[in-house]
């Protein structure tokens, strides 16, 4: 995991320092960060010429939730949260190759190194934030809960995959 979250740093914080990233979701939600965070409304100007609500057209809700560390990690803080949600993504699918295949550890690696060395993990990490990543991450811990019978659990995850994702 360290490996990769050097690797996944290297590609998405230093394309960002050297402003090689998008601004639509990164630029749209940073910005949506930093009003939220600041007690305003996050509108939609940056990309459209009428002024409206961003939860109008972007229901991303957990955004809100995030806001404090935009004080930490400043306009590096969505970058930072989907690297974290990717580590944490291929610890789930390891977990989950332990539990359904605990005598082949060799499927437990290969799933969790294919996992992190997918095309659409790499391309995602390139330029941008996309909050589907975060949500897609979120999907082998919710397999896993259900795997393991914490259904409880595993609602919560499903709720968390539906609020990112939500249209």
């Amino acid at each position: 995991m360290a490996v990769f979250g050097g690797l996944y740093s290297i590609i998405s914080i230093v394309n960002h320092y050297n402003f090689r990233t998008y601004a639509l979701d990164l630029g749209l939600y940073t910005n949506a960060l930093y009003k939220y965070s600041h007690f305003s409304l996050a509108d939609s100007i940056m990309i459209k010429q009428i002024s409206e609500p961003l939860l109008g057209g972007h229901f991303d809700i957990y955004l809100i939730l995030l806001c404090p560390l935009s004080f930490i990690f400043g306009s590096y803080t969505l970058l930072i949260i989907q690297i974290l949600a990717i580590l944490l993504g291929g610890l789930g699918v390891f977990n989950l190759m332990c539990k359904k295949h605990p005598d082949q550890p060799w499927i437990h690696l290969g799933a969790a190194l294919y996992f992190y060395t997918f095309f659409a993990v790499l391309s995602a990490l390139s330029y941008d934030y996309h909050s589907v990543v975060v949500a897609a991450c979120v999907v082998p811990w919710f397999f896993y809960t259900i795997h393991i019978k914490k259904y409880l659990s595993s609602f919560f995850l499903l709720i968390l995959v539906v609020i990112v994702t939500a249209p």
